[in-house]
């Protein structure tokens, strides 16, 4: 039920609001609806209670907890991934690995580490400077063209991590 017009970002996350960085999340996501009033920000699995100070409603939908099953419709109606945790980090953490395998654009800071994240190439690495990262975020949504490559290689790269393929790799490795 959601309006195709709309540009969505997508948080996905239980766990403490803070650690997933739900609150850069909310900034940067507050500098991309001042910049474009079609943008909304769909934050699943998050106590209300705990981070209601943090939610706009101008541009922030809170929904409850969905079980495993329902989460990749909302990616697949994603056009943005948040991955901003401040100390989970790795390569990759689960839902970063089932956007990119449901092609939506990831963004992620430095501080989230996700090592499989190389900048405008499977995703975009952004510096802090919200007002900034907005634009560049929003340039590279009109851009179909880096934006499907983007996306293209995004999906690429987490194929190439799949277990199947690691398996393949290692008992060749054990064979010869």
């Amino acid at each position: 039920n959601l309006d195709k017009n709309k540009i969505y970002g997508l948080y996905v996350g239980r766990g403490g609001f803070w650690t997933k960085g739900l609150d850069k999340i909310i900034n940067l996501s507050k500098e991309i609806y001042n910049l474009n009033k079609n943008f909304r920000l769909l934050i699943i699995g998050a106590e209300k209670k705990k981070i209601k100070h943090l939610l706009d409603n101008r541009f922030t939908i809170l929904l409850p907890s969905q079980q495993r099953k329902n989460i990749p419709f909302y990616y697949n109606a994603s056009s943005i991934f948040f991955s901003m945790s401040r100390c989970e980090g790795g390569a990759p953490t689960m839902v970063t690995s089932e956007a990119m395998a449901s092609g939506c654009f990831i963004v992620t800071d430095k501080e989230a580490n996700q090592e499989i994240i190389k900048n405008r190439e499977n995703g975009l690495i952004i510096c802090d400077n919200y007002s900034e990262d907005a634009k560049g975020i929003l340039k590279i949504l009109k851009n179909k063209k880096e934006f499907k490559k983007i996306i293209n290689n995004s999906i690429k790269t987490i194929k190439d991590l799949s277990l199947k393929k690691w398996a393949k790799k290692y008992i060749d490795f054990l064979i010869n």
